[in-house]
C-alpha cells in the first residue's frame, strides 16, 4: 500500500474534521486483487484521535473525474488554489449503485459551468452502498446557481428514486502529499 496524499477538511455547518486520503492498490488486496471492503485498522487515524467520533470508514474507487478546464489528469487539491470542497454523499442500495454512477456521468458534468467549481471526482464504495462526489471550489458564492443546471432542479434532481443525498461543505485545512 502506497500513500499518495491526504486532505484534512474542516466542516462548515455541522462542523468536524474529515480526512480524505488516497492510496495506490493495497498490499493486502483480496484474492482477485481488489482492496478490502472495510478499512483495515492499521490504515485508520482513529487510534491517534480518540476524542473524535468516527462517522464512516470505507474504501472507495474513483469512477470518473471531470474538471472545469477540461484537462484530463487527476485532480490536485490545494488550500491556496481550491480552498473549499464539498462531499455529495449518495446513499444507495447495492442494486442501484451502477445506475447512480450512470446518472452522475450523464448529469454531473453540467455542474462544471457553475462559477467557482473547478473539479468533480466521483467515487463508488466497494460495499456498494455509497457514491460520493468530491467537488473542489474557489468560492461557494454561486453554489445556489447549481440548482438551475439540467439534472439539478429542486423538484426532481437526477438522483430522485435512486439515492438519498446529503451534501457537506468544507474548508481545506491542509494537504499532505507523499
Amino acid at each position: 500500500m502506497n500513500f499518495v496524499a491526504a486532505t484534512v477538511l474542516r466542516g462548515r455547518g455541522r462542523g468536524g474534521l474529515v480526512c480524505y486520503s488516497q492510496w495506490t492498490r493495497p498490499s493486502d488486496a483480496g484474492p482477485d486483487g481488489s482492496p478490502p471492503l472495510v478499512v483495515p485498522k492499521r490504515w485508520s487515524l482513529r487510534d491517534c484521535l480518540p476524542e473524535f467520533v468516527l462517522l464512516e470508514s470505507r474504501t472507495y474507487k474513483v469512477v470518473f473525474v471531470e474538471r472545469s478546464d477540461g484537462v484530463d489528469k487527476p485532480t490536485e487539491v490545494s488550500a491556496d488554489a481550491t480552498p473549499l470542497a464539498h462531499f455529495g454523499m449518495f446513499t444507495v442500495s447495492t442494486d442501484k449503485q451502477a445506475r447512480m454512477i450512470e446518472l452522475a456521468r450523464r448529469y454531473a458534468p453540467n455542474s462544471l459551468t457553475t462559477p467557482g467549481l473547478t473539479a468533480i471526482d466521483f467515487h463508488r464504495s466497494l460495499d456498494g452502498t455509497r457514491v460520493v462526489n468530491f467537488g473542489l471550489w474557489t468560492t461557494f458564492d454561486s453554489f445556489d446557481s447549481l440548482l438551475d443546471k439540467d439534472g439539478f432542479e429542486n423538484e426532481a434532481p437526477y438522483w430522485t428514486g435512486v439515492a438519498d443525498f446529503q451534501p457537506d461543505f468544507f474548508d481545506i485545512a491542509t494537504v499532505e502529499a507523499a
